[in-house]
């Protein structure tokens, strides 16, 4: 991503103008070994500018199938809280076996605050399953 977008700063800027609150990620960093994705996120405890938003990890709790982290997004004045939801247990290459977790990943998507209205973000690799997609119309239509 970041060769497309050079230092992420455009991704930012559309977070902030969209007034989006819950990022959700369907994909690893690394699976394999290949990269699959680039962390567009600083890591815990520490801040990232990007152009003129300032993007701090304020928390990162890690469960069984997925990642909890609450990130401080600033500009100018104004600061707002936006929470990355990351499922780390979708198979490379494949779905997952069981729906269980995925449905237990939905709700807590569903379940974290959003105060601004604005959309939720979700994204996966290049090549996601239709699943994926499913998930992504139920969190839409929620």
């Amino acid at each position: 991503m970041s060769q497309q977008l050079e230092d992420f700063s455009l991704f930012w800027k559309m977070i902030w103008q969209q007034k989006v609150e819950k990022i959700v990620m369907v994909t690893n960093l690394i699976e394999h070994g290949t990269p699959k994705c680039e962390q567009y996120w600083p890591n815990p405890g520490a801040g990232k500018r990007y152009g003129n938003i300032k993007v701090e990890s304020r928390s990162e709790d890690e469960y069984a199938e997925f990642t909890r982290r609450a990130l401080s997004v600033t500009m100018g004045t104004e600061e707002r809280t936006l929470h990355h939801l990351h499922f780390t247990c979708w198979p490379d290459k494949a779905i997952p076996d069981d729906v269980t977790a995925v449905i237990e990943f939905r709700q807590r998507v569903l379940s974290t605050p959003n105060t601004l209205n604005g959309p939720t973000v979700v994204h996966c690799r290049k090549k996601c399953h239709s699943v994926v997609y499913t998930f992504f119309l139920l969190v839409a239509n929620e």
